[in-house]
Formats: structure tokens, C-alpha cells, sequence
């Protein structure tokens, strides 16, 4: 039973400099404005009609590429690491309701923090015309005060944005996971 279902609307605009070790490493480095948006869809009344996020980045991240194709690769390895530091600059809720069951400075705001995620898929040959995929994920939030707008989206065969992480045996996007 889905207690309370929201839509979000993500943009990211970012700003930064890479550099190229070889043909197969890349080092970013940047800034980044992130804006969430939160639409209650079905369920119970949260108090409020949307809330919006603003966050300023500062971000680092390393990508290794050594498959050895774009499509159907048969070997190699595809990583992606990053670490960042979150600032929430502001959160802003609209319609809000006279009583709020709950103080939104306690739940919406919180002080800066940083967080780190690491994913890869590796392909192993078995066979000329066949390769076994192992795919891990990992990530890890330091922040003790508040994780409302950190969460990734689990479910389906393959991952659909930066929150989305694949899992098969689930809809696309059909679970939510906090990070904490």
C-alpha cells in the first residue's frame, strides 16, 4: 500500500574541467546548481503542494572506460566514481498548509555535507558470443542531520538517471532507497 506518492522534476546545470589520463580515464572537477521538485501525486495530505530544493555542488569524479565496445561489449570494465559536497542553499514549499503537523526547518534544511558513490559493470568472456556482467553500486552519505533529498530509485533492468541504480526482479524506478 503506498502511503504517499510524489513527482519529481530534477535539472542540474553544470559548470566543469576534465582531464584525460590515456584513452581510457577521466578526471572532472567542478560546480554544479541542482533544483529537486516534489509534487504530491496520491495519498496522504503532506501539508504542503510542491517543494523545491536548490543545492550548490562542488564535485569531483573519475571515470574508467577499458570495454572493449560500445555496444554488447564482451570484455572490460566501466567505472564511475564521485564524491561531493552538498550545500543546500534553500528549500522553498508552496500552498502550505495553516498547521503543518511537523517544523519544515527540521525535516527540509539542513547544513552542508558530503557524499560519496561508486558504480561499475565488468564483463567477463565466456564464449565468443557470450559475456557474464556483474554490476555493483555502492554509496554512502555523510550526514547526520538529514537525508529527505537523498535517495536513489530502484527497479528495472537498467538505470535511468543519476538517482536511478538497476535491479532486476523490480519495475523500473519501483523502489525508493534513503541513503543515510
Amino acid at each position: 500500500i503506498a502511503v504517499q506518492e510524489f513527482k519529481l522534476n530534477e535539472s542540474l546545470a553544470n559548470l566543469h574541467w576534465q582531464y584525460r589520463f590515456g584513452l581510457n580515464t577521466m578526471f572532472r572537477a567542478g560546480v554544479q546548481r541542482e533544483r529537486l521538485s516534489f509534487r504530491p501525486q496520491s495519498g496522504v495530505d503532506p501539508g504542503f503542494r510542491q517543494l523545491i530544493y536548490t543545492n550548490h555542488n562542488l564535485y569531483t569524479s573519475l571515470s574508467v572506460n577499458s570495454l572493449d565496445r560500445n555496444i554488447f561489449p564482451r570484455k572490460g570494465l566501466l567505472l564511475e566514481t564521485e564524491g561531493k559536497l552538498i550545500n543546500n542553499h534553500r528549500y522553498r514549499l508552496t500552498e502550505v498548509n495553516a498547521v503543518l503537523p511537523f517544523d519544515p526547518d527540521t525535516i527540509f534544511g539542513f547544513q552542508p555535507y558530503f557524499k560519496f558513490s561508486l558504480q561499475t559493470h565488468s564483463f567477463i568472456p565466456v564464449h565468443s558470443k557470450a559475456s557474464m556482467v556483474f554490476r555493483t553500486f555502492a554509496g554512502y552519505v555523510w550526514n547526520p542531520e538529514n537525508t529527505f533529498g537523498d535517495f536513489y530509485l530502484v527497479g528495472g533492468p537498467q538505470s535511468l538517471g543519476r538517482r536511478s541504480i538497476s535491479f532486476l526482479g523490480l519495475k523500473t524506478n519501483e523502489q525508493t532507497a534513503a541513503v543515510a
